[in-house]
């Protein structure tokens, strides 16, 4: 008997198998004389015993087509690929909530939900090195007069006299000062 599997073809296993049907189901003496292991020929003798020749083939790594899966399988699939989808977006919902706050991050926050799809970490990523790119050379700021910030930097690296534009007092800011810097 054969002490590691050894491959077999379609036409092998069929020889087998008939091989071991025609004497008397002797899975033994079949594995012995064709060098594989007794429970193979077991195992391939109850396959074609339930599916014929078809229940020979060697189904390892083949998916099955559309036309194989039934409607349940589908939905199971399906069921799965949208469970992963939900869980890698409440992750990526976890890691915005954590630079949660007002200014810079909370605009992020709010417009990227809008502009982007959010799958998983590697989108995520990308989508906010894409949403900076945009909110420097694309964003329209009412704090400059309808200019992006690229727009403004070039202007103010161009002139002399660089136009100032005033900065919002931050609030949160003037309370920490009173309370802290007096």
């Amino acid at each position: 008997m054969a002490e590691a599997r050894r491959k077999t073809t379609f036409e092998e296993r069929k020889e087998i198998v008939s091989y071991c049907i025609s004497h008397s189901r002797n899975y033994k003496d079949a594995a012995i004389k064709y060098d594989v292991s007794y429970s193979q020929v077991y195992s391939w003798v109850k396959k074609y015993d339930a599916a014929g020749e078809a229940g020979l083939t060697d189904k390892r790594g083949h998916h099955k087509t559309d036309d194989e899966v039934d409607e349940l399988e589908r939905l199971k699939c399906e069921n799965l690929r949208l469970k992963r989808q939900l869980e890698e977006r409440d992750m990526a919902v976890e890691l915005l909530k954590k630079v949660k706050g007002f200014g810079f991050w909370g605009i992020i926050k709010a417009e990227m939900y809008q502009m982007y799809e959010i799958a998983d970490e590697s989108s995520l990523r990308y989508t906010i090195k894409d949403y900076l790119r945009f909110y420097s050379e694309e964003r329209l700021r009412d704090r400059y007069h309808c200019k992006t910030p690229s727009e403004v930097r070039e202007e103010a690296l161009a002139s002399d006299a660089p136009i100032e534009y005033p900065v919002p007092e931050n609030k949160r800011i003037m309370k920490y000062k009173e309370k802290w810097c007096v």
